[in-house]
């Protein structure tokens, strides 16, 4: 008897005799009415013992999966129990997104949440290319954001060539590769030219974006439905479907090239998880050209026959996604397939928030069904009516005759008798049903609403809601906070999506993300140029010297301005600031030398006419002024000794001959 045959026996439960044929009075069940018999405490043992003896097994084959050849222990503890709940669980995943995105589609408080947030992600689309950088070094890497800087002050150009060098360690000449510099005609090492960011890197971008995919999306419209799938499922996968070129060689990836951009759906699309150890990259291996005829399950290298006569000799790559189409599988790498979760990211998938409102969700179902069956199909009668009677017959004719009576003439009151001695034809009113007041419909519709549209962080402003409206500040606290939300759920494009895809396409010298939703009218753009306006005066005022940068926007660069001899500290050219020293108190010009008198304001040189014509007042005794307005200091009329000796050595230069 086999391990399954013990299993089966010991969990076959009691023994019934006589089922297979007769009446059911000849069967006969072996227990006895006081408890369990012998034969089950047997029974039960036997299957301790066999527990036992697989556990021992599990535990020894999980010991030598973590000690094999490959050195990598298998997950133990949470980890694994998550991951094998991660496997089994899509099973069941994918019949869960689909119920999910019928009632995103079909509540209007979600569905409305979910195209507020669409319409401002995408209205204003992708913003202009913008560079990384002015300019770059080739060799080292470093980035300038000056135009003048053609040349890398830290590298210069070489070669590699073959000189005989002695070594130490062998004690003998051998021939070793050097790197020699690159001299020019006075002897000086050649520095690196610094490149500009080069425009073609764009062109296989700009060809995506008005044409994604076989059915001609464009780009914003693959990026539509794929944020749709990330604000309804948690879960938004993106195929970058590419065009390979296999090095026959080394079996390396020589060339990759994207030729489309597609959408997948999140219920059809999951980790290529390993059933082993519960981790991705394991389970399958791919050739990147012939995916589509092999699938192994080990690595190594493609052995399809291409037209040419031998074999592809690719090396296999893991897959990293697979996805559901057509009833089999297509498997695809990591650098295939870009991921990104909102509101849950993990290691796997996200988390549904329309699961998190799940009840909320249902109890707007309910409503909405009560609503249409009260208005439309009239099947929810408001009450019961008893009259109470001996002959009700005579009370159901009565009863037609009324109805009759109404629909010829609805203006007509209906005249009823009834018994006030035995309280014949007494009638009551039996209510079956709440009316909407007194349910309280519309407050607690409103209250669900608003938490459904909070968890997704628009507030009621944007959901259409007018009782929101009043208030200038509360209006712009809403749109405040509409905005930044907006542009966090850009960041999901512009922070994983667009970076992956540019690497993709080896676009390094350049960026583009979608444009932020908040609106710059022109005064704001006016006013921040005041801004840049005046910090350029302030700077120039103190002795730097703005420098306009190139573009449209205003900016400027600064520099230290170089000092004209006997000019006062402060900007090129402009007058002495007042309080100085050598300047009037009242911020005019200071005497001219020799003490004569300052010309008058209205022109014209020498005092008035009726004034008699005054010797000039004798010079103040004191040092001198100067053309700037400002008595020699010490520090002015002393010798700098350093600068005699940099002189000296400059002409001793000159006289060897040295550069």
């Amino acid at each position: 008897m086999g391990l399954i045959d013990s299993l089966a026996n010991a969990f076959g439960g009691p023994t019934i005799v006589g089922m297979g044929g007769g009446d059911a009075s000849s069967s006969r069940v072996s227990l006895s009415a006081d408890g369990p018999s012998s034969d089950t405490l047997a029974n039960y043992q036997k299957v301790n013992g066999l527990v036992g003896t697989l556990d021992s097994l599990v535990k020894a084959a999980e010991t030598s999966q973590g000690q094999g050849s490959s050195g990598r222990m298998a997950p133990l503890g949470l980890d694994a129990i998550i991951q094998d709940w991660v496997r089994q669980q899509f099973i069941y995943r994918r019949s869960i997104l689909q119920d999910l995105y019928v009632l995103a589609y079909q509540v209007t408080e979600i569905r409305s949440v979910v195209l507020a947030i669409l319409r401002e992600v995408f209205r204003k689309g992708f913003a202009p290319w913008h560079q990384k950088f002015i300019r770059k070094c080739i060799q080292c890497g470093k980035e300038f954001d000056d135009d003048e800087d053609e040349h890398c002050d830290e590298c210069f150009v070489y070669e590699i060539v073959e000189q005989e060098l002695y070594d130490e360690e062998y004690d003998e000449i051998i021939l070793k590769k050097v790197r020699k510099y690159k001299r020019d005609k006075n002897n000086n090492k050649i520095p690196v030219h610094t490149y500009i960011p080069d425009f073609s890197q764009q062109n296989d971008f700009e060809e995506l974006r008005g044409n994604a995919n076989s059915f001609h999306q464009t780009l914003l419209d693959v990026l539509h439905e794929f944020m749709t799938d990330v604000l309804i499922a948690d879960d938004g996968f993106l195929l970058f479907n590419k065009e390979y070129e296999i090095d026959s060689q080394t079996g390396n990836i020589s060339k990759q090239k994207i030729f489309e951009v597609t959408r997948l759906h999140p219920a059809l699309t999951e980790y290529d998880i390993d059933r082993k150890d519960g981790l991705p990259e394991r389970s399958h291996f791919l050739c990147p050209v012939h995916r589509e005829q092999q699938t192994h399950t080990t690595p190594g290298r493609c052995d399809v026959i291409v037209p040419e006569g031998f074999r592809c000799n690719a090396k296999l790559i893991p897959a990293m996604f697979r996805y559901y189409w057509r009833g089999r599988y297509r498997y695809y790498l990591a650098d295939e397939i870009c991921h990104a979760s909102f509101f849950n990211p993990s290691k796997t998938y996200g988390y549904s928030p329309v699961l998190t409102v799940f009840e909320k969700v249902l109890a707007l179902v309910g409503a909405d069904r009560t609503l249409y069956r009260y208005w439309y199909e009239r099947r929810i009668p408001p009450g019961l009516i008893i009259t109470y009677t001996d002959d009700p017959e005579s009370l159901e004719q009565e009863i037609e005759r009324v109805k009759t009576q109404m629909l010829n003439d609805p203006n007509t009151f209906p005249w009823v008798a009834a018994s006030a001695r035995n309280n014949r034809g007494k009638t009551d009113f039996v209510k079956l049903a709440y009316t909407f007041q007194e349910l309280d419909y519309l407050p607690v519709r409103q209250e669900i609403r608003d938490r459904v549209a909070m968890l997704w962080g628009v507030t009621p402003l944007f959901t259409g809601d007018a009782s929101s409206v009043g208030g200038l500040t509360r209006e712009t606290a809403q749109t405040a906070m509409h905005d930044n939300l907006i542009e966090s759920y850009q960041n999901v494009i512009n922070h994983q999506v667009l970076p992956f895809m540019l690497k993709q396409m080896n676009v390094s010298d350049w960026e583009i993300d979608m444009i932020p939703p908040q609106e710059k009218t022109e005064e704001i753009e006016l006013s921040v140029e005041k801004l840049r306006i005046e910090n350029a005066v302030q700077m120039l005022q103190l002795g730097y010297e703005p420098i306009k940068e190139k573009g449209k926007e205003i900016r400027f660069k600064f520099k230290k301005a170089e000092q004209q001899p006997g000019m006062m500290p402060g900007a090129p050219g402009q007058p002495p600031t007042p309080g100085m020293p050598g300047t009037p108190p009242d911020g005019g010009m200071p005497p001219p030398p020799g003490g004569a008198p300052p010309a008058p304001a209205g022109g014209g040189g020498g005092l008035p006419a009726e004034v008699d014509q005054l010797p000039p007042p004798p010079p103040i005794e004191g040092p001198e002024v100067t053309e700037g307005g400002d008595a020699p200091t010490e520090e002015e009329e002393e010798v700098n000794p350093n600068l005699i000796e940099d002189e000296l050595d400059e002409e001793e230069a000159d006289e060897s001959g040295d550069v």
